[in-house]
């Protein structure tokens, strides 16, 4: 009889396992998950704090015609669609480093 094993075509052949196995077996001993090892791999990183980003105040806008909508978007010069659901005023710009991503070579 065939063992059957799982394939991947950029590892070749993997291993048979026995199952899934737990977080513990995936991460060490029960006190090693409950540690706080992150601290570990954290030292000497920069302090993070997050600012308050939350909108001073919210409101509903019903408009009674398309030409009172688009006359809307004249007086606070920006440009909306039918599928726009909110808005920043004034327009929120994006910020110096709001595209930036963090990348991995594998190499």
């Amino acid at each position: 009889m065939t063992k059957e094993v799982d394939f991947d075509p950029c590892l070749e052949t993997l291993e048979q396992d026995d199952g899934p196995g737990d977080l513990s077996s995936f991460l060490g001993s029960e006190d090693e998950v409950l540690s706080d090892r992150w601290q570990d791999h954290w030292k000497g990183m920069p302090e993070f704090e997050q600012e308050d980003k939350k909108p001073f105040k919210r409101v509903t806008i019903s408009f009674r015609t398309r030409e009172d909508y688009l006359e809307f978007q004249k007086v606070i010069d920006q440009q909306m669609t039918e599928k726009t659901k909110s808005i920043w005023y004034p327009a929120l710009e994006a910020e110096k480093n709001s595209l930036n991503r963090w990348f991995v070579d594998e190499e």
